[in-house]
């Protein structure tokens, strides 16, 4: 070491060149360091999901979920299955045994599954999914002395502006009721129409679905075959077919009964200074910086403020990225500080 040491004392120009290249591969490194409030760390888990409307939870255990259970009984590495039955939904969760590639194992899930051909015909195609960390970067908190409606509106057409900003991917609406679809059926209407509410409630259930049609191979290839019919707004809902009668007419559900699109009634959860409000949380997802996510959002709200109908206010809140920015400032700070020691050490040697 003595002697590399005097070699480069002797030769500085190659003393200097070394400095520089350290330098320069420093703030390479620097600028490609991923920059996290928190480790990343991604749960050994698997969830598999179906729906089957109109069912009870008996019916979506036995139909559902005991099928997709005995398909994954001979996938290797599977630590526990553990499978909850719904109305209306099969949720199973898969957790991954220690020292498996989770990859691995999830494409083994999906393939089982996708082999599975003895669901009911209204249960929909199961969805396989790789649980992954969500990391918050900041809240965007929208409040006005409004309905829900609109506020709820308002709230969808600020998630949907930030997740269009550059950089910014997944951002999730909170603190509203969930979406409803509410069907009134005056029991004139019943005496009038000679229906009974099993007979409508039938009509819903057997028009308002999505049925597989089985598969086609052409060319080497798999075509699948799927009718989409299930209804979700308040005109799909209206064009269900209740009778038809003999001269040929119709009957709709929108002829019968009043059809509602709306939302829960449970009011709204979250408030700001008194006021009702719809919080807008971001995440980051990938390689994202947070720092990024978090400058994109604060320059996307304060471009708001002058935009949004009167009375309605839209600020920021719970910015974790500052946490971030402030770890990097005293990095920075202790960085400055050990070079001008290095500096003045050696300046008096």
């Amino acid at each position: 070491m003595a002697l590399v040491i005097a070699w480069l004392a002797e030769n500085r120009i190659v003393a200097n060149l070394l400095m520089v290249a350290i330098l320069v591969s420093g703030m390479v490194a620097v600028k490609n360091t991923r920059q996290e409030i928190f480790p990343e760390i991604s749960p050994d888990r698997v969830t598999v999901e179906s729906l089957y409307r109109g069912s009870t939870p008996e019916e979506v255990e036995g139909a559902v979920c005991i099928p997709i259970e005995e398909a994954l009984v001979g996938v290797q590495g599977i630590e526990t299955i553990a499978s909850r039955a719904d109305p209306a939904r099969c949720s199973v969760r898969v957790e991954v045994r220690s020292g498996y590639n989770v990859d691995r194992v999830f494409d083994e899930i999906k393939e089982s599954v996708g082999r599975i051909d003895r669901f009911p015909d209204a249960a929909e195609e199961p969805v396989v999914e790789r649980v992954r960390s969500l990391f918050q970067v900041i809240s965007v908190i929208v409040s006005a002395d409004t309905d829900t409606v609109t506020l709820v509106a308002l709230g969808e057409r600020v998630r949907d502006e930030v997740t269009s900003l550059p950089g910014v991917s997944l951002a999730k609406l909170q603190g509203v009721p969930a979406r409803e679809i509410a069907i009134e059926v005056p029991e004139g209407a019943l005496r009038r129409w000679r229906l009974t509410f099993d007979e409508i409630a039938d009509a819903i259930r057997n028009f308002s679905l999505d049925l597989p049609g089985g598969s086609i191979i052409a060319d080497s290839r798999e075509i699948f075959l799927r009718t989409k019919a299930q209804a979700y707004t308040e005109e799909e809902y209206g064009n269900v077919p209740l009778r038809s009668n003999s001269d040929g007419t119709k009957v709709y559900l929108r002829d019968v009964a009043t059809i509602v699109d709306g939302l829960e009634e449970v009011g709204v959860s979250a408030t700001l200074d008194g006021r009702p409000a719809v919080v807008v949380r971001v995440y980051r997802i990938g390689d994202q910086a947070a720092v990024d996510v978090s400058e994109a959002v604060r320059a996307y709200v304060g471009s708001q403020a002058s935009v949004l109908p009167e009375g309605v206010s839209i600020t920021t809140s719970s910015d974790e990225a500052q946490q971030l920015r402030s770890r990097i400032d005293l990095l920075v700070s202790n960085g400055l500080e050990g070079l001008l020691l290095v500096f003045v050490v050696v300046a008096h040697v």
